[in-house]
């Protein structure tokens, strides 16, 4: 049933009207009864466009876009903090029906990430500082030390060595450096002051 008031006609019409939809909306009910159906009893959706109904299949109130009859979802507070936050970014819920924002942030070195908070896309991770430097280095069997910031070069030995007893140092690694061998004879080879290995010779 529609109930309307004309906008043209006569005056007392229009007074007619007015009274009839006033005594309507002070006897009608409330609150309001839909018309109950199952789903498979639902008539054509186009040829109630706009309308409502109670679907008793599934308990929830239905309507009509014309296209097909479509279920309301129901009240959720879960659904309700979470359209109540509305921000953008990674999201947590940090209790139930409670979100907050997060950001992933990387370590003071090591690590850097771009776009934490995932709002210009995925979040990425790269190596940086000594750890990038590391990957970056491709000898195989060659000894590296750290020649500075975030920098590791290779050491090269050239020539052939022999070790007596004392100490190897860096600065002799420029050459050959040669020692003669004795009896029970022990080395500690230094890298930048650094001991790598004690060596004894064979006698």
């Amino acid at each position: 049933m529609r109930l309307f008031t004309p906008s043209d006609g006569p005056i007392w019409l229009r007074r007619f009207s007015d009274s009839i939809l006033a005594a309507f909306k002070q006897v009608m009910d409330a609150p309001l009864r839909l018309w109950p159906s199952a789903s498979a009893d639902l008539p054509n959706a186009a040829d109630y466009g706009g309308g409502l109904a109670w679907n008793a299949s599934v308990a929830r109130v239905t309507y009509s876009d014309g296209a097909g009859w479509r279920e309301v979802q129901p009240y959720d507070p879960t659904l309700a903090a979470l359209a109540a936050y509305n921000a953008n970014g990674l999201v947590a819920q940090t209790a139930p029906d409670a979100f907050a924002g997060r950001t992933i942030i990387g370590p003071a070195a090591g690590l850097a990430i771009a776009n934490g908070n995932g709002v210009a896309g995925n979040p990425t991770f790269a190596l940086a500082n000594d750890l990038a430097a590391l990957e970056g280095l491709s000898g195989t069997s060659t000894l590296y030390y750290r020649s500075g910031v975030d920098a590791w070069s290779a050491v090269t030995i050239g020539g052939t060595l022999s070790f007596s007893a004392g100490t190897l140092d860096r600065a002799a690694l420029a050459g050959d450096a040669t020692a003669a061998a004795g009896s029970n004879a022990v080395t500690v080879v230094k890298i930048n002051g650094v001991s790598l290995a004690a060596l004894r010779p064979a006698s």
